[in-house]
């Protein structure tokens, strides 16, 4: 019996009252593991139990400030905020540190494949005057993303996001929304894991969803000129596997402004897009970048991918343009 039924229970009349107690206090000690948690993972302050849902607070604020605030959400098979409160540690977090210095003041940001807006509020934290903006195409995860602004407004006033997606040509596309409400993508991600459907809360149901929802897409160079942006500075990718196309459809950005490149590529993502990670290599390699990642806490070139490659996140870097951050970070493996 979940606890919302065990109080009507006793308030009905329908449970002794030392039973009740007993009942309750069996529920309630799942608070005192999370008390521990919050010991244990320097990166939590806290959570809070809302009306509105459950927050979870990051302890990353500078001057005795919260950290950015998150909703946890359980219709997701693991949500960001349940995984930052839950493992000590991030493994993208060398990753952030290193962009972080790499941050020029008033920098233009492009956060595509924004989700729920945890990179673009983490980001926001910094001292320095920075022109983020967001971009999520699924109208449930823009809302979300949303909400999540809400928490933290004034880190919101710092972001301009929208509900579109990037691709190589403007127009609309269908994107595919797995049970899990999460990795959605215009090429479904079949694995049953991202397609178990859960209640809002956390319960899977057992079936298996995939949803097909309409999407307006843009490129990265239509979307520029649309808004008079004539430089972007880095350009954060994570798209489920459709890096390369939204990569095609910035090449006069990255020709001209030639931003830091920070991408996810994984070869199962790629390979549901038809083409094997080792393009978009070879696409930024003609442009001018290399490819580089963190491996063994130092940053390394990577000339191709192959099976025995880990790393799933990969930072272009221009080799004339970025070739003091190339001479001061790029170590020999």
């Amino acid at each position: 019996m979940r606890l919302l039924e065990l109080a009507k229970a006793f308030q009905a009349g329908k449970l002794q009252k030392w039973i009740y107690w007993r009942l309750v206090r069996e529920k309630m000690k799942i608070l005192t593991e999370l008390q521990e948690v919050l010991v244990w993972n320097s990166a939590a302050e806290r959570i809070e139990i809302r009306t509105d849902g459950i927050v979870f607070v990051h302890a990353r604020g500078g001057g005795g400030a919260d950290g950015i605030r998150c909703y946890m959400d359980f219709e997701e098979t693991i949500s960001r905020a349940e995984a930052e409160f839950s493992m000590r540690g991030d493994y993208e977090q060398e990753d952030f540190d290193f962009l972080r210095e790499l941050l020029p003041e008033n920098g233009v940001i492009f956060d595509i494949g924004g989700n729920v807006g945890i990179f673009s509020l983490n980001l926001a934290q910094e001292s320095k005057e920075l022109q983020i903006y967001a971009f999520e195409p699924l109208p449930t995860t823009y809302r979300k993303m949303q909400a999540n602004f809400q928490l933290n407004p004034t880190l919101a006033t710092k972001v301009k996001s929208y509900n579109i997606g990037f691709s190589k040509e403007s127009g609309n596309a269908v994107f595919y929304l797995p049970g899990a409400s999460e990795a959605a993508s215009m090429h479904p991600n079949e694995d049953d894991y991202y397609s178990l459907e859960s209640t809002p809360e956390g319960e899977y149901t057992g079936r298996i969803k995939m949803q097909e929802v309409h999407c307006k897409i843009d490129t990265v160079d239509n979307f520029c000129a649309v808004h008079h942006i004539s430089s972007v500075h880095i350009l954060k990718c994570d798209v489920e596997g459709a890096e390369r196309d939204v990569l095609l459809g910035a090449r006069q950005t990255l020709e001209t402004s030639h931003p830091i490149v920070y991408a996810e590529m994984l070869r199962k993502h790629a390979k549901r897009f038809g083409y094997h990670p080792n393009e978009i290599i070879d696409y930024m390699r003609g442009l001018g970048y290399c490819c580089t990642t963190f491996r063994n806490h130092g940053l390394v070139e990577l000339s191709e991918m192959t099976d025995e490659t880990q790393e799933v996140n990969f930072f272009f870097l221009h080799q004339k343009h970025h070739a003091d951050i190339l001479k001061q970070h790029l170590t020999e493996n």
